[in-house]
């Protein structure tokens, strides 16, 4: 430690060098940069602390930023004097309290080296942590399967909490194998607090995991009575629960595939978004053109997506093509499910079927 601590203030250049952008992200386009021996020390010493040391890029962590490097080595010798005063436990539990950016990492750590104290440091924490800290918080206590921890996520998981830390403590409580938090979730969808809240998001993205048979069959059930910030914040986690499955950051193994009967499940319900001609979410553009705001349109491009052999939606089209291509669809749909053709002038309704 004291030689990296030395190395901190060695100007000397290494062989390591790379290209990175004006945020500090690495890129191919972006300036190159040979790297000083007290950059490699840093970022030794955050491995080794599980923290960050510089309060700033990493771009300017690079560049020869002499103030900044003056508080990397101020606060590297506070950290070192407190980790010698109070050994590995309580500089962790320093660190989780202090709710900064490197908190998440700190606790992580804290749970994996002192599983017997971290709940009780997490349950301080929690208590005065911002809602999104809460909710990343509340992450780290999945790898605790004890009843103390349980009890303590199911609090959190209770109807009168915000919707995302409701989220965050059911996705650990599932971890845990422990279904509680998503079945009552589950049964409340959609009336599930504020529909434009980006958790609304969160929380179709882990039902679809949870329950995917279950929670196909409800939000189809639902769909008429579902808000518009509801309806709108559907397809994307249908289109990522259509994708091969991947595990997550914080999962031991990915979410299973989706079975045939499941799939057609996502198929029904993009079909019953189709005839919605209404818009949602903020305007945007690529590559020139403006993105879809339609509900109706964005469930005929993703279907288009996922089964082109079956069905084909021009998103360049004008609106009123967009909305007859999209009837098309709906009863291609229709007709392969025995049902009777919908009138694209007669209904605004969302189809049902069987």
């Amino acid at each position: 430690m004291p030689a990296l601590r030395e190395a901190l203030s060695d100007l000397r250049f290494t062989r390591s060098g790379v290209r990175l952008d004006p945020d500090g992200r690495s890129s191919y386009r972006g300036e190159f940069v040979m790297r000083r021996v007290r950059r490699l020390a840093l970022e030794t010493l955050e491995r080794i602390a599980h923290r960050d040391f510089f309060q700033g890029t990493p771009y300017q962590a690079t560049l020869d930023d002499e103030a900044g490097w003056e508080q990397v080595r101020t606060t590297v010798a506070a950290w070192w004097a407190a980790f010698e005063a109070e050994g590995e436990l309580g500089i962790f539990r320093r660190g989780v309290l202090a709710r900064d950016g490197s908190s998440i990492a700190q606790a992580r750590q804290l749970v994996a080296r002192f599983p017997d104290a971290a709940p009780g440091i997490l349950r301080e924490a929690l208590e005065g942590a911002t809602p999104s800290m809460r909710a990343d918080l509340l992450g780290t206590l999945a790898a605790l399967e004890t009843p103390d921890v349980a009890a303590l996520l199911l609090t959190w998981a209770a109807p009168d909490r915000p919707l995302a830390l409701r989220v965050a403590a059911a996705r650990a409580l599932l971890r845990q194998g422990r279904r509680e938090g998503t079945d009552r979730l589950l049964e409340e969808w959609p009336q599930v607090g504020d529909p434009d809240e980006r958790a609304v998001t969160d929380l179709a993205d882990l039902l679809l995991v949870a329950e995917p048979a279950r929670a196909l069959e409800r939000m189809f059930a639902t769909l008429d009575a579902a808000p518009l910030g509801v309806r709108g914040q559907l397809i994307g986690p249908l289109a990522r629960r259509m994708e091969p499955p991947e595990p997550d950051a914080t999962d031991a193994k990915p979410p299973r595939a989706l079975t045939p009967e499941e799939i057609d499940g996502v198929a029904r319900l993009l079909v019953g978004l189709l005839p919605d001609d209404r818009e949602w979410g903020m305007r945007g553009w690529a590559n020139g053109v403006e993105l879809l705001r339609r509900i109706g349109d964005r469930a005929a491009q993703l279907a288009s997506y996922l089964w082109p052999d079956r069905y084909t939606f021009d998103a360049g089209a004008s609106p009123e093509a967009r909305r007859v291509q999209r009837f098309v669809l709906l009863n291609r749909w229709r007709a392969a499910h025995g049902l009777d053709p919908v009138d694209a002038t007669a209904t605004p309704d969302a189809p049902r079927g069987k």
